[in-house]
């Protein structure tokens, strides 16, 4: 009996330690519906010195010019205006269904008019390789301020749908996030 509580308080000692390693001192806001917007656009104007971005979708309104996506691309303009680093990775969102080989594939590159607008101001901005989906929705500023949920950057995602998001102020899971500098797509590495 005594070797099984000896394995077992072993067993329990190992995976504690284990654990810990995952874990990262935080700080963790709720920025759920219709919270998100105005927390991220704080967060942007905030930023300091860098902005790395991966969205799903951005699609920018032509019709309405102070529409939630335009103020937020416009405050990734206004940070890089401001000399911050910012770095946008956006989905090709190339259709995997019924195909057999990469040249089957079809991409839709829904956010292509926020990709020329942020291009055109000098942001560096990439598409993913066309083999995975970035489903990603993650903002992460300064190397400290973490933005992960389920908010696309879309009219429909802020006005039709109910989101799930967090802020979390973290320097160990922004780092996990993006380790090193990417500065180009093959490089960016998400955890």
């Amino acid at each position: 009996m005594k070797r099984y509580l000896t394995a077992f308080i072993i067993a329990l000692a190992v995976l504690g330690i284990t654990a810990r390693v995952y874990c990262y001192q935080a700080e963790v806001v709720d920025i759920s519906g219709t919270k998100y917007f105005p927390a991220v656009k704080e967060a942007l104007a905030k930023a300091k010195e860098s902005i790395n971005l991966v969205m799903f979708v951005i699609e920018l309104s032509q019709y309405r010019e102070d529409s939630e996506i335009n103020q937020l691309v416009n405050g990734l303009i206004e940070a890089k205006q401001r000399g911050v680093d910012v770095e946008v990775i956006l989905d090709q969102n190339v259709d995997f269904v019924q195909r057999r080989h990469t040249s089957d594939w079809e991409a839709k590159i829904r956010s292509i008019r926020a990709y020329k607008r942020l291009r055109d101001t000098g942001i560096r901005v990439y598409y993913d390789e066309p083999v995975r989906y970035t489903h990603a929705k993650t903002i992460v500023i300064d190397k400290s301020v973490v933005v992960l949920g389920s908010t696309n950057w879309t009219e429909s995602s802020f006005n039709k749908s109910n989101e799930v998001n967090v802020l979390i102020n973290s320097k160990g899971l922004a780092e996990v996030i993006f380790p090193r500098k990417s500065g180009h797509k093959e490089e960016l590495v998400l955890a």
